[in-house]
Order: structure tokens, then C-alpha cells, then sequence
């Protein structure tokens, strides 16, 4: 069995300005900064970590680096891997949330009630997402078996990963699954099966959160 500490990344510029962001490289805000240190002390102050992995993207490495300073790992130890970024949204990358119901009714209308069998326009599916995302930590769980490992990531592979342990297949519903930037989430892998032990853990920001 491998345990898994997952955390979303702290608030990116992005996330503050509400605008649709996949893959893009967009930085920390000074609050997700903050998030993320705040992280790095809960996970010191509860968890062992043996081991560390974060998507490459910028606002994910940048949380892992802040979290592992305060958990004494090197930034060198942090294994970066572009399966474990957000969900490619296509055309909807950069698109202010407010302007895409007026873009793309339909698609829009198909992302709030059939997330299970969407695909940004131009971009992923989360099917696809589902499969890169969840082959990745069974990857590295078989890597890891006995340790537990911290893997900083994003929203939708989150609820990607949720949705599937709790139903056995994605939700129609799972853009509606939440997970505040920098929460924790403790979730084990066994014999092929991942359990959410914990969802979302965010008590710990209030202070921070204001």
C-alpha cells in the first residue's frame, strides 16, 4: 500500500483574475505563496514524507518547492512529471469563467451536467486526463509501495481521481467536486484501488485565508 498526500496548488494569478488556465505557466499569487507555506507546516507538523513529485507546471513546482522547505527535502528531490498537469481546456485557455457560457453555450451546458463524457473544445477529455492522471500515481504507487508520497497537482485531476474512487467511473457531475488551493487530500492506493481517506483539508489556511 502506498499512502498519498495530495495537494492543489496554492492561488495562482490566474485563479484571482478567474480566468480559465490548463496548461499555461502562470505564477503563485503573493496569497498562494502564503498558502503554500502554510501547507509545507500542517504537512511537517502531521505527516512523513518520503517522497515528492509535483507537475512541472509553475504553479505546482513553485507550491512542491515552498511545501518541501518547510519539510527540510531538497528542491532537487522534487520529480517533476508533465502526466500529473491540469487538463489541456483548448480554446477555453485564458477565457475570463464569466465569458465562456457566452462563447460556447453548448459546450458549456455539456461541462456543467456531462463531465463524465466532455472534451474542452480543442483540447482534452476527461476521459484522457482521467487515464494519464490516474496511470501516473498507480506508476508511482508501484514505485513507492510502503512510503507515502507527496504529490502536488491541480483541481481537475483531483476530482478526476475523487470521482473515480467514490463511483468507480467519473461523474456527470465532477466540476463541481471543490478543492481550495493548497488543501490536502490523504488518499492510499492498494491492490489497484485508491481510497480517499481525507478530501480538501483547508482548516488549516483560515488564518492565512483570512
Amino acid at each position: 500500500m502506498t499512502t498519498f498526500i495530495f495537494v492543489r496548488h496554492g492561488q495562482s494569478e490566474a485563479n484571482v483574475n478567474k480566468i480559465f488556465t490548463g496548461q499555461s505557466n502562470i505564477p503563485l499569487s503573493l496569497l498562494g505563496e502564503k498558502q503554500a507555506a502554510r501547507t509545507g507546516e500542517f504537512i511537517s507538523e502531521n505527516f512523513k514524507i518520503d517522497t515528492v513529485y509535483a507537475s512541472d507546471l509553475r504553479r505546482t513546482y513553485d507550491t512542491a518547492k515552498i511545501i518541501t522547505s518547510k519539510l527540510g527535502i531538497p528542491e532537487e528531490q522534487i520529480h517533476t512529471d508533465k502526466a500529473l498537469r491540469e487538463m489541456n481546456v483548448g480554446e477555453w485557455e485564458g477565457l475570463y469563467f464569466l465569458k465562456v457560457p457566452e462563447k460556447y453555450p453548448e459546450a458549456y451546458f455539456n461541462w456543467e451536467n456531462n463531465a463524465d463524457i466532455f472534451r474542452f473544445p480543442g483540447g482534452e477529455s476527461t476521459q484522457e486526463a482521467f487515464l494519464r492522471v490516474y496511470n501516473k500515481i498507480s506508476e508511482i504507487s508501484e514505485e513507492n509501495s510502503g512510503k507515502t508520497v507527496l504529490v502536488v497537482f491541480h483541481a481537475m485531476p483531483l476530482k478526476l481521481l475523487l470521482s473515480y474512487a467514490e463511483n468507480g467511473r467519473l461523474d456527470s457531475k465532477l466540476n463541481f467536486f471543490n478543492f481550495p488551493n493548497a488543501s490536502v487530500s490523504v488518499a492510499e492506493y492498494d491492490k489497484n484501488k485508491l481510497v480517499f481517506r481525507e478530501k480538501a483539508l483547508n482548516e488549516h489556511l483560515a488564518e492565512v485565508n483570512g
